[in-house]
């Protein structure tokens, strides 16, 4: 099964080959020509570093940028040849600790990745070949051109790199083929997460779900709510850029154009971000601006930026592919002045200063871009080098050039991750050995052949103190712990610009000085110390309070800000919603309250009115029932009918009385109350009022000689009490069917009353219905027996009392129902009616029994009653009156000569007397006088 496995490894690896070989040269086979016309030799040249051991691991960088021209641009310092040296100066601190492998080396075999996928690809077979022969055609060594000698067999177990997402990509889906584990050290796409896609892929740094998640922080923390983005045409822009908006949205924050930057845009580049400058000045108020760029990129766009004077227009918040880095920002600084940048956080490692400043380009062989890198940070010729088409300077390099700050040297501070990357495989390769070999040295026989399968499972669990002294381990999806550091590039005050630490994100826990960050130096309105002098990218304003939010529908970021009305509230940011009845709006809009509760108090006017109108009432009710229980034995007394007398007092009384439950706070027990009592105190009066008058009506149209039945006192209070009776059953079953209680009433929308139920409709016309029926009987009998004789004038005071409570009642109805709105004077109208139809009853029906008893005792006799009554005749066992005279009739309050003729007692004896005919006494005034 091996030898099949192999034989497939090495037949995917010669169509790859031949796929590779069958694109068409980018480069041109006679040599390319610089500015100066001048042939160089074949390029790119490729070229390896070789670092001997007995291990040996793969590493791709991008020594030189990517061209659209040459397929490998100018080499780059601090992405390309400083991460490359740092891999050689991790080695050999790992080489040189003999505690560490003991008597095992780990070499490398390091290409040049172009930071392009394609040429990387083509670079990353050298590795498969490594992995399955020696490695590559360049371990092969002719020594007579005829057969060549083959040095010791060290196959790749690993590979570092590469420093993109494009890149790693590409190479990680070779890789994973032949079973090779890959440690990135930049590559930062969330697609490499995917472990059912990369499961060989392991990474130092975070996926870019939390670098977005830092960005996104960044707005938040400025209150940045309407932003740009720019992003590169790749996997590490597409993605990163998408995590980015995904995140915005969910807090809030608008995009207002997002634009893409061509990978492969040739000579329409400048064109390209000339345009992209021109669709972010045409959206002014996004002032901040995501740039998703690689470093290439970023540098093409900043000096577009340059082109366009905008400096000072936008603040940019960049991304680890150009944040933090010199060459993006190089000779346009003020064009970035301002930015904010994410980049994961690493420390600056003093040491490798101490060793990169220390290189020469003729003692450093084993890196063969060194000295062209010379060449570029200098500016000048190494003589002897070979052409390139960036290389055609004409100044000599001499030999006291030196790599230092002064000499614009600076160290990339995302090293850290190039070491730890070469620091994992180590400790990796230590624990398989630990594992494999025990305490033997070297490199036992289980370790000849390292498995990648195996060494994949080791990387998976190292776990080891880094540059930073923190922890370092891997992720179980393979990614290494999210920490990142926030940079801004700023402006001293000699006008020297560099990056600042002004922030961090490490996993869960960000902060950010903002006193630290400038924008740009002293800045209008700039304080320092708060929001207000920082700089504001948002389309609106937010909306002030009370009013909703009306989205464009040309641009969902940017609204319109429209009142509530009165009575609304801002349920939604965007949306006002009417506030139910009995609620308003609190002062800010938020939310809706109650309305304050509008029902009548004893402190307010109508209450103190009425109330001392009814203790008035009550006073003087108390004062009359006081006087009849004292002359209760006297003919006026006994006369008017004492018994009934005060049931129609309690009647009085109680209408007085109730003014206090009406003006009370509805409750259910008031409003029990007041649905009982209203009918009730009226039966009370009319019921007496009715028996009254019907029996005066049966005496006096009596045409038979029996004597009248039921007009004793305990008959008269019989029936009174059995009128009474059906209005407590009316009013019980009312209680029953429609129970007391307390409601809300809304006459206007502003106001809540609080009411008892049925109070605001016609439901209380029920409990006054029967009084209303008795009161009508009591008007028909007193209209009936209106002739009746002057002593006998006790029906006429009882009608005249009908007539004005009819007439109050007529007044009330009206003003009750057209006082719906207003409850102070809804109660005010209620009690006044009812307190007025008992002082009526008061004033007309006791005052002149009053007078009499008080300021005319001598009339309080029964010769008194008697006198100027009546004459009656009794003719053939018959009982006639002939009436007064109508002048005898007196009006409701004066005073009367003679106000009831006789007694009933006096009237049942008469009719007792069988066809014996009663000769009262003449009391009438002489004719001379009646004439």
């Amino acid at each position: 099964m091996a030898f099949v496995w192999q034989y497939r490894r090495a037949a995917l690896l010669c169509f790859m080959l031949l796929a590779l070989r069958s694109e068409p040269d980018t480069s041109s086979p006679g040599g390319v020509r610089t500015a100066a016309g001048k042939k160089t030799d074949v390029w790119p040249r490729k070229r390896v570093a070789r670092v001997d051991g007995d291990v040996i691991l793969g590493a791709l960088f991008p020594v030189h940028s990517r061209s659209d021209v040459h397929t490998c641009g100018p080499i780059i310092e601090q992405e390309g040849i400083q991460p490359l040296e740092m891999l050689l100066f991790t080695l050999d601190k790992i080489n040189q600790n003999s505690t560490f492998l003991p008597n095992i080396t780990i070499g490398a075999r390091i290409l040049d990745s172009c930071d392009s996928d394609a040429y990387a690809l083509g670079q990353a077979v050298e590795f498969i070949k490594g992995a399955m022969t020696d490695a590559g055609d360049s371990e092969y060594v002719c020594v007579d051109g005829s057969s060549p000698v083959v040095k010791e067999r060290h196959p790749i177990v690993g590979v570092i790199g590469g420093a993109s997402s494009v890149v790693s990509i590409q190479v990680a889906n070779l890789l994973r083929l032949f079973k090779l584990p890959q440690v990135s050290y930049w590559s930062t796409s969330p697609d490499l997460s995917n472990k059912d896609r990369f499961d060989y892929f392991f990474r130092t740094v975070a996926s870019d779900v939390y670098q977005a998640r830092a960005m996104v922080e960044i707005l938040k923390a400025f209150n940045w709510t309407y932003i740009s983005a720019v992003y590169e045409d790749s996997n590490y822009g597409i993605k990163g850029i998408s995590a980015v908006e995904d995140l915005a949205r969910a807090s809030g924050i608008c995009i207002a154009v997002s634009l893409m930057v061509s990978r492969e845009a040739g000579d329409t580049r400048e064109e390209e971000f000339n345009k992209i400058l021109q669709e972010l000045l045409d959206k002014p108020k996004a002032k901040a601006v995501i740039v998703y760029l690689v470093e290439r990129d970023a540098k093409s766009f900043f000096a577009a930026v340059s082109r366009f004077n905008a400096s000072g227009k936008f603040i940019w918040i960049g991304s680890d592919g150009w944040g933090g880095r010199q060459i993006p920002v190089a000779k346009q600084e003020w064009a970035v002045e301002g930015a904010i940048t994410v980049q994961p956080r690493a420390r600056v490692i003093s040491k490798f200063d101490e060793y990169f400043t220390s290189l020469k380009p003729d003692t450093n062989v084993r890196n063969p871009w060194f000295k062209e890198a010379w060449e570029s940070h200098f500016e000048c010729r190494i003589p002897g080098t070979a052409d390139t088409p960036f290389n055609d300077f004409a100044t000599t390099c001499s030999d006291d050039m030196v790599l230092d700050e002064t000499s614009g040297y600076q160290q990339n501070s995302l090293l850290q991750l190039v070491a730890e990357s070469a620091l994992a495989f180590a400790h990796a390769l230590k624990d398989m050995h630990a594992d494999y070999c025990g305490d033997e040295p070297g490199l036992c026989s289980n370790m000849t052949l390292i498995s990648g399968e195996r060494l994949k499972d080791y990387l998976l669990n190292v776990s080891f103190e880094g540059h930073d002294r923190q922890e370092f381990h891997f992720q179980p999806n393979g990614d290494g712990p999210p920490r990142y550091t926030i940079m801004n590039f700023q402006r001293d005050q000699n006008d020297r610009y560099s990056w600042k630490r002004v922030g961090y994100l490490d996993e869960e826990i960000f902060k950010l000085e903002m006193k630290e960050i400038h924008f740009r130096r002293q800045p209008a309105g700039y304080q320092g110390n708060g929001y207000q002098g920082y700089p504001v990218s948002m389309c609106s304003a937010p909306c002030p309070p009370g009013h909703e939010k009306k989205i464009s529908a040309r641009d969902s970021c940017c609204w319109s800000c429209n009142p509530c009305s009165e009575f609304q509230y801002l349920s939604k940011e965007d949306f006002c919603t009417e506030c139910p009845l009995g609620q308003k709006p609190d002062k800010g809009k938020t939310t809706c309250v109650s309305i304050p509760e509008d029902y009548l108090t004893y402190s307010s006017a109508y209450a103190i009115a009425i109330t001392t109108f009814a203790i008035f009432g009550i006073i003087c009710t108390l004062v009359v029932a006081a006087i009849f229980m004292k002359y209760g034995e006297t003919p006026v007394v006994k006369a008017s009918g004492r018994e009934l007398c005060y049931v129609l007092l309690v009647g009085i009384f109680c209408s007085h009385a109730i003014t206090f439950v009406l003006v009370a706070k509805p409750t259910t027990l008031t409003c029990g109350m007041t649905k009982v009592s209203v009918g009730v105190c009226y039966a009370l009066c009319y019921a007496a009022l009715l028996t009254k008058t019907n029996r005066i009506y049966r005496i006096f149209h009596n045409k038979g000689k029996k004597k009248q039945k039921y007009i004793s006192p305990n008959s008269q209070l019989f029936i009174t009490f059995m009128f009474v009776l059906v209005e407590v059953v009316v009013v019980v079953a009312w209680l029953i069917v429609s129970p007391p209680g307390t409601t809300y009433f809304y006459p206007s929308r502003d106001q809540n009353q609080l009411v008892c139920k049925g109070a605001n409709d016609a439901s209380y016309t029920i409990g006054l219905a029967y009084p209303f029926l008795l009161m009508i009987l009591c008007t028909v009998y007193a209209i009936k027996t209106r002739n009746v004789p002057g002593g006998f004038n006790e029906a006429k005071l009882i009608g005249f009392t009908m007539y004005t409570t009819c007439v109050i009642w007529l007044a009330f109805v009206p003003i009750y129902f057209v006082s719906a709105s207003n409850v102070a004077i809804r109660v005010t109208a209620l009690s006044v009616s009812i307190g007025l139809s008992g002082t009526v009853t008061l004033v007309c029906l006791f005052a002149p029994r009053v007078y009499i008893i008080l300021f005319h005792p001598e009339e309080n006799t029964r010769h008194g009653v008697m006198r100027n009554t009546f004459r009656s005749k009794i003719e053939n066992g018959a009982f006639s009156v002939a009436a007064d005279p109508p002048s005898t009739y007196q009006p409701c309050g004066t005073k009367p000569s003679a106000t009831i003729s006789e007694n009933i007692d006096i009237q049942v004896d008469v009719i007792s007397k069988n066809n014996q005919q009663l000769k009262l006494p003449d009391t009438s005034p002489p004719a001379e006088t009646r004439a």
